[in-house]
């Protein structure tokens, strides 16, 4: 069985980018782009479920590429939200952390 975890991504300029690694508490009311429910229903659904009480801003769900979510996240359009394994493809202008483990 295949496992993976996610990861914020954001461009060098945003004040994440600084840290390490990221506090679930932190993306309260941040606006998010995650891949969308219509195309990939187990993991929006994955995403929402990681979230549980935090509350998020959607800015967008209409990506059909992952590409595309690291695209909006470099432009500044909100903070990306993907697998792990696509921190193997990184982008010179994007950091991806991953999220500290929850209690």
């Amino acid at each position: 069985i295949y496992r993976d975890t996610l990861l914020a991504v954001v461009p060098p300029d945003h004040p994440f980018a600084q840290q390490s690694c990221l506090r679930l508490e932190q993306l309260e009311g941040q606006p998010i782009i995650v891949f969308g429910r219509a195309l990939a229903p187990t993991f929006f659904d994955t995403v929402m479920q990681f979230c549980g009480d935090v509350s998020p801003q959607v800015v967008s769900q209409d990506p059909y590429l992952m590409e595309t979510v690291l695209m909006l996240s470099e432009a500044g359009m909100g903070i990306g939200i993907v697998p792990g394994c696509l921190a193997d493809f990184r982008q010179t202008n994007l950091k991806f952390l991953p999220f500290t483990p929850q209690p």
